[in-house]
Parts: structure tokens; sequence; C-alpha cells
């Protein structure tokens, strides 16, 4: 061997031990990373399962919702048909009280007076003014006070109906 060959020798080991280095350099990175995909990925895949966990919850959710929603809306129906049923029944029985006492009083009225209103459109009005000199009285038809009667009862019952729907609790 000549002498250039052994100065020669030493830079070849330490060409080789900085390659072998390099190489071990790269090992220790390629594993890092390797360790860190790992992480990574199981990191990921807990992520996707909180994310199913967390709209199987939101699914379940909205469907307890939904039924209690459409048991509440059921409750409150129920209830307004009620208060319907029971303010229509009570206006059938004022109406028929009002029509059966305003009969009694118009028959009572027409035996009392041959020629009132009840018996026909002729004859006197008992008390009415007579002349010039008195006070000006309005004479109606029977019907027609029958008919605001009824019509009074169906806006007195209307009004308890509105308020006793205003007090159905939603």
């Amino acid at each position: 061997m000549s002498i250039l060959a052994l100065r020669a020798l030493p830079w070849k080991l330490i060409g080789a031990g900085a390659i072998a280095l390099a190489f071990l350099f790269l090992y220790a990175s390629l594993k890092d990373a390797r360790s860190d995909r790992d992480r990574y990925k199981a990191q990921a895949q807990s992520l996707r399962d909180l994310r199913e966990t967390d709209r199987r919850n939101f699914e379940a959710a909205a469907k307890e919702a939904a039924r209690l929603n459409r048991e509440q809306v059921a409750r409150i129906k129920a209830d307004q048909d009620r208060v319907t049923q029971e303010t229509s029944r009570e206006y059938q029985a004022d109406l028929a009280r009002l029509r059966r006492d305003f009969a009694l009083r118009l028959s009572g009225a027409a035996k009392a007076n041959p020629g009132s209103p009840g018996q026909g459109r002729t004859g006197t009005v008992p008390g009415a003014a007579s002349g010039t000199d008195g006070e000006a009285r309005l004479c109606y038809a029977p019907e027609d006070v029958l008919r605001a009667a009824e019509n009074e009862l169906r806006h007195e019952a209307l009004i308890e109906w509105i308020e006793a729907q205003r007090k159905v609790e939603r």
C-alpha cells in the first residue's frame, strides 16, 4: 500500500461514518414520522368516532323533541276542542233558554194586550206617547228584539270562548 492509500483511509472511514450517521438520523426521523402518523391516525379515528356519537345523540334528541312536540300539540288540541265543546254546549243551552223565555214573554204579552205586536202589527203600543207633546218611543218588532238578543248572546259566547282558548296552556 502506498502512503497515499494510507492517508486516504481515514477520510474514507470518516466519509463512511458520516454516511452511517446520516442514515441513523434518517432512520430516527422516519421512526418519529411513523410514530406521529400513527398518533394522528388514532386521533383522527377518535374524532370520527366522536362525530358519529354526536350525530347519533343529535338524531335521538331531535326524535325525542319531535315526539314531545307531537304530544304537546295533541294535548293543546284536545284542550282547545274541550273548550270549544263546552262553550258550544253552554251557548246552545243559553240560546234555547233565551228563545223559550222570549216565547213565554211574548205569549204572556199577547194575552194581556190583544193589540200587541205579538198578535200582529196593528194596534197601539202600551205606554206609547200620544199626541205631539209626548216623548217619542221606538217600537221594535218581536223578531228584531229576539234577533238582537241572539246576537248579543252569540257575541258573549264568542268572547267567553276566546278567553277560554287563551287560558289553554301552551
